[in-house]
């Protein structure tokens, strides 16, 4: 009788602990296959940088934001930044259906674009002294 009432009064007080448990993972154990990203400078010039409207009369349904957006043209853009991504919304009072779109995935673009600085300006001197050293 006297667990039972630690744990209501533990429960009513706050000072009942769990024990939670944090495993650390080396990155050279968790990623696989990794591969330098070549010529990233050719999947930003690929990119159509665009302004744009949703046709929110036509898709009322889905909620879509009625102020300019700014994005990319997915036409001709690497499939490897694009992401395709499933949206739900209302068709009646208890019933769903879902869209598909695809967008740019903005993290892997982040990426890309440090790698294309990377190699133009980092790079270039180091070769330059590389070269003025010879």
């Amino acid at each position: 009788m006297k667990i039972k009432s630690f744990v209501i009064i533990g429960a009513i007080m706050g000072f009942v602990y769990t024990a939670n448990a944090q495993q650390r993972v080396d990155e050279k154990e968790l990623k696989v296959n990794i591969e330098t990203i070549s010529e990233p400078i050719n999947i930003i010039n690929n990119l159509k940088p665009v302004t744009f409207n949703f046709n929110t009369d036509k898709y009322k349904a889905f909620e879509l934001p009625k102020s300019k957006q700014y994005g990319f043209v997915i036409e001709n853009t690497n499939t490897e930044i694009v992401d395709k991504k499933s949206k739900i919304y209302k068709t009646g009072k208890n019933a769903t259906g879902t869209y598909q779109t695809e967008e740019v995935n903005n993290e892997k673009l982040i990426i890309i674009r440090a790698v294309s600085i990377w190699n133009s300006q980092v790079l270039p001197p180091r070769t330059k002294r590389h070269l003025a050293d010879k």
